[in-house]
């Protein structure tokens, strides 16, 4: 693979070209081309993981992700790490083109540094692009239930980023959108996993709590009880306590940048 200075030099290079574009322009083309590029090759190695060469049968206990450090590992890592820092800058086009790959791509499991350049492309892009994102894209894939705790997980850290953003400006929130996400949202509260479970909740009552239960739920009698549940059952309100430190400094912005990757890279000095 490519050493690690001249890749970080290059994408700094390319990200830096996108963002004098400036919010609302259109992504430069040289940027478009690697996305494109980068997103061919990072399907055509998901789906050698998936249908390996030569085999013969599925083997189905086979996990979907790559050995750790191993170069197919290596080769995802870069690859989104260079898709994120690219297409958080993404215009309107180019997030119509990114947005089926990044969805197909997160409803496999994959290894947790990978997983979470694409968790941050998420929350970037689908608060950039609401309409191009939650309907199309993110709606579909909750209603899913059938998938793995990573992938669901996956999916209520962009949905709970979503809603605080919501909860924070309730003027400019889109009820319709907010309502339907809350209402998928909510069979997670049953989720087997604590982890999904816990987001789920999280999501579920700072959304509630910024825009109002009449104004969210309207008349549905379940959604406003399973929120007054959650806001004063002593338990919930522990657990968003504990929770409090994860979800409320969350900033995809701040550590979707190129110097948040390289923070503790011994490629370049302090």
């Amino acid at each position: 693979g490519t050493p690690g200075l001249p890749r970080v030099l290059a994408l700094a290079s390319l990200s830096a070209l996108a963002e004098r574009a400036g919010h609302g322009g259109a992504t430069p083309a040289v940027v478009s081309a690697t996305l494109r590029r980068v997103l061919a090759t990072l399907r055509d190695t998901l789906e050698a993981l998936l249908n390996p060469r030569g085999a013969k049968k599925a083997v189905l206990n086979r996990p979907p992700t790559p050995m750790p450090m191993s170069a197919t590992h290596r080769t995802q890592l870069r690859g989104w790490q260079a898709v994120l820092t690219l297409g958080r800058h993404a215009d309107r086009a180019t997030a119509a083109e990114l947005l089926p790959e990044l969805f197909y791509h997160l409803r496999t499991p994959h290894v947790p540094d990978v997983r979470d350049c694409q968790e941050l492309l998420g929350c970037a892009v689908c608060s950039a692009y609401e309409d191009l994102a939650v309907e199309p894209f993110l709606i579909p894939a909750l209603r899913n239930f059938d998938v793995g705790a990573q992938v669901s997980a996956s999916l209520l850290v962009i949905s709970i980023y979503l809603m605080k953003r919501w909860a924070a400006s309730p003027g400019i929130c889109d009820i319709k959108r907010a309502n339907t996400l809350v209402t998928i949202v909510a069979p997670y509260l049953g989720h087997n996993s604590a982890y999904v479970r816990g987001t789920a909740a999280w999501g579920f009552f700072e959304l509630f709590q910024g825009i109002g239960p009449d104004r969210l739920a309207g008349d549905d009698r379940l959604l406003k009880d399973l929120y007054g549940f959650i806001a004063s059952s002593k338990e919930c309100v522990k657990m968003r306590g504990r929770l409090r430190p994860v979800f409320e400094g969350f900033d995809p912005d701040c550590r979707g940048t190129l110097p948040s990757l390289i923070d503790y890279s011994t490629v370049l000095p302090p």
